[in-house]
């Protein structure tokens, strides 16, 4: 498998384990697809189904961990600090699929 499409599994895990976690209105949230998921996952396969993973490849357990660590800060406190944290983590997810839009659209 390779790191993009391993990323995306990893990626779609951790959703369902924060689902679980979490059971309340945000798990509707994430069933009706209303969560990061689903840009990830069209970044992660338009560049799998277009032979282009070399793009997504070296970054896309960063984005993943990156994913963890903010929601696993969000779980854990809502204090000045924690938010700063998970601005910074979620930025850095967001960074990441913008390059990666960027790239795959030959910009």
């Amino acid at each position: 498998m390779s790191p993009s499409l391993r990323a995306l599994v990893w990626f779609a895990a951790w959703t369902l384990v924060l689902a679980f976690v979490m059971v309340n209105h945000r798990v509707y949230f994430v069933l009706t697809g209303q969560r990061k998921i689903p840009v990830f996952a069209a970044l992660i396969l338009a560049a799998v189904s277009s032979g282009k993973s070399a793009i997504t490849d070296p970054l896309a357990m960063i984005a993943v961990y990156a994913r963890m660590v903010q929601s696993t800060v969000h779980l854990i406190s809502i204090s000045q600090g924690a938010v700063a944290i998970r601005a910074a983590f979620y930025t850095l997810q967001m960074l990441i699929m913008v390059l990666w839009a960027w790239r795959l659209l030959g910009a």
